[in-house]
Formats: structure tokens, C-alpha cells, sequence
């Protein structure tokens, strides 16, 4: 991962081979698949490139439980993961989509959906009384995939190019394009739904605000729209766009924008809050329990109250994205540093160096498990441990 100040070199949406479990290969035989991407004879090397030591791991309240290979092709990276709920679910570089067991790391399935030239822009899960689906979303059509086989149900154009990954609400796949239009896509018909302009391209995607759908233009302009017809609530502008992915609280849209500020954003198209710093904002903030969790460059890692944009603290010398709480305490991530903060005063408990590490991703905000994407295309898993 880039440092924090720059995008991520691969989309955390949440927030993959055989697997190693007891440092042992042999849960690779078997496994099924559909490519022959991240072939058995790279496990070995990756299984190499990647030694989860006790004392990094512990100082962040884990241990290592298995780890696991997805289909990535050679000299590839994992480009999306998610964390699905009975399933881990991994796409790499070149497209190829893999679906693993969370108990251990196993292959349920891998699949090529398209060329290696195809440009996609997430995953997703879609779970209806009919169908349990992968969700596959390219610039131009959105693949769907039987998330218990890998087979190919459903492949379908869109009216127009997208530029983001959808969120979804209900059947309808909502997405940011180029042209500035946020653009509801009806996956159970393949037909556009609806669709909104805006002025200026979309770069990030769509977030959900209290029922509400808001999207914000590269210019700075902010919308809100009720997610079925996509009628007007609210706009308003910032004074530039963003560069990282918005957040929601309760009832606003958090932007670090490149204005150098941090907003609370209402659906009326009001400006709630503003925090004005020295420089560009490039790291998605991060709302829980009423708090906005934020890296500012000029200051250091913030908290503040979501309503009001109060400064809780202010912990100097930290960077980066909060993951989750383990133990009470905030874990922020830099893409090398992992660090662990009291969340009351903002102090730093410990550090622990993560080398090789590509990513983090949570299965839930507190004391979740604790997923490791590396460099060389390995997932691993930790738990929580007693501290």
C-alpha cells in the first residue's frame, strides 16, 4: 500500500487458494477452480514471502490462525478484497475473481470473468430470496457469479461507462461515471434504473447517508439522492473534490477534500462543519460511535465529534486509517506502521512495523478478525488474542 497520504494500490471494500494452516501445504490439494491463475507451483514462493513473526502481531492484540493463496496471476497483486460473511472473496490484477472459506483459508472457487485488459472497480455481495451472488463490476458491463460455484449468471452492459464501485441497495447497483452522472444500474433486469448529472466526473463511489445515496463531483459538488426514482434531496459544493473515499455518520456525509478540509456535509446541501488544514486531504476518514476518525497533514492523526466537528484530540507523529478496535483501543494503519491509540486521549500504546504488508481489512469495527493482504498475493488471518 502507498503511503497515507496517497490513494491505496488496491480497494479495501468492506471491509483467496488453498490455505496454510500449522505451516502445512497440504490443504492445497483438492481445491477447486476455474483458471489456472496462482498455479501450485507459486505457492511455495509465496508461502516464502510471507513469515507472520509472534511480537508485531501480539503488540496488536492478534495471532496468526492460517494463510492463504488466491488465484493471482504471476508478477500480479490482489487488487480487491472483501470480507463477505461466509466467505472471503479476492480479484487480482488482471481480473481473476476467488472465493475462500474464512474457517481456513480454502478454495471454494476461482474464475476468470474476463480478459486480463478489462478494467474493473470492485466487488460485492448480492443475497436475494432466489439467488446468493458475487457481484463483479467492470467500467463498462457487471458480471454476476453463483457465490457457490463460480458459475456465470448474469453478464450486462451499462447505459454508460462507470467510473467507481457500486453501492448497493437492494437489487439496484449504484455507481459514479466519468460523465458525472451517478447512474443506478437494475441488476435483476440489466437495465439502467436512473440516473442524475452532476458537474464533473465522479472519481469516488457512491456512500450511503441515512437512507440517502450522496456522490461528490471532482469540482467539489455534493448530491444526495432518495436511492429508488433518484430525485433530488440536496446539493451543495465544497470548494474542490476528493481524492479518497467519503464517509457516513448518522446523518452526514464526511469528505476530506482537496480543498484542505475536512466537512460535515448535510442532505439540505449545507456545510455542517468544517476543519481547514494547510494541505490536500488524501486519506478516507473513518466514523464510529459518533466519532470522525481522520489524518490530517498538518496536525497529525484527529478525532473529532461527527455532529459538530469538535476536536476531540490530536495524536502528532501518527498517519494513516483506522481499521478497527481491538481491545479498546483504535488500530491505524499507515500502509508500514501499525499503530495502537487509546480513543479517549488520542495516546499511542504501541507500534509494530508490518513489512511486506499490502494491507489491513476487519471483519467488523470491534474486535473483529483481522485479515492481512500482502505484497506478494498472500491473505492471512488473525484473531484476536487475550491480552
Amino acid at each position: 500500500m502507498r503511503p497515507s497520504d496517497r490513494r491505496p494500490l488496491f480497494r479495501l471494500v468492506s471491509t483467496l487458494g488453498g490455505a496454510v494452516v500449522g505451516m502445512s501445504l497440504t490443504m492445497l490439494a483438492g481445491c477447486g477452480g476455474h483458471t489456472t491463475h496462482g498455479a501450485p507451483e507459486q505457492v511455495s514462493s509465496r508461502a516464502d514471502s510471507f513469515k507472520p513473526g509472534v511480537e508485531p502481531w501480539a503488540k496488536l492484540g492478534y495471532r496468526w490462525d492460517w494463510s492463504g493463496f488466491p488465484a493471482v496471476a504471476p508478477g500480479g497483486t490482489i487488487r480487491f478484497f472483501d470480507v463477505q460473511g461466509d466467505a472471503l472473496v479476492a480479484q487480482d490484477s488482471t481480473g481473476v475473481v476467488t472465493l475462500m472459506e474464512p474457517a481456513n483459508g480454502r478454495v471454494r472457487w476461482s474464475a476468470e470473468v474476463a480478459n486480463p485488459l478489462t478494467r474493473f472497480v470492485g466487488i460485492n455481495r448480492l443475497r436475494t430470496d432466489r439467488a446468493d451472488l458475487v457481484i463483479v463490476s467492470g467500467e463498462s458491463e457487471v458480471f454476476q457469479l453463483n457465490a457457490q460455484t463460480g458459475n456465470l449468471v448474469s453478464r450486462q452492459g451499462y447505459e454508460k461507462v462507470v467510473n467507481t464501485r457500486p453501492v448497493l441497495i437492494g437489487q439496484l447497483a449504484i455507481y459514479g461515471t466519468s460523465r458525472g452522472e451517478v447512474l443506478a444500474h437494475h441488476l435483476g433486469t440489466g437495465f439502467k434504473a436512473w440516473g442524475f448529472g452532476t458537474s464533473g466526473s465522479i472519481e469516488t463511489g457512491p456512500v450511503v447517508v441515512g437512507g440517502l445515496v450522496a456522490a461528490v463531483s471532482s469540482n467539489g459538488e455534493f448530491t444526495f439522492l432518495e436511492p429508488s426514482r433518484g430525485g433530488l434531496v440536496g446539493r451543495g459544493a465544497m470548494y474542490a473534490g476528493i481524492a479518497c473515499d467519503a464517509a457516513a455518520s448518522d446523518d452526514l456525509l464526511i469528505a476530506a477534500s482537496t480543498d484542505q478540509s475536512l466537512w460535515g456535509l448535510s442532505p439540505s446541501g449545507n456545510s455542517v462543519w468544517r476543519v481547514r488544514t494547510s494541505a490536500a486531504l488524501r486519506t478516507s476518514p473513518v466514523v464510529h460511535a459518533g466519532v470522525v476518525y481522520a489524518s490530517l497533514p498538518d496536525r497529525g492523526f484527529c478525532a473529532f465529534d461527527a455532529a459538530t466537528g469538535a476536536e476531540r484530540w490530536v495524536c502528532k507523529g501518527v498517519a494513516g486509517r483506522v481499521i478497527g478496535l481491538r481491545n479498546g483501543r483504535l488500530l491505524v494503519w499507515d500502509g508500514r506502521e501499525a499503530v495502537t491509540l487509546d480513543p479517549a486521549r488520542g495516546s499511542v500504546i504501541e507500534r509494530a512495523t508490518l513489512d511486506g504488508v499490502q494491507g489491513l481489512v476487519t471483519d467488523k469495527m470491534e474486535d473483529g478478525v483481522l485479515y492481512v493482504i500482502t505484497s506478494s498475493g498472500v491473505v492471512a488471518k488473525f484473531l484476536p488474542r487475550a491480552m
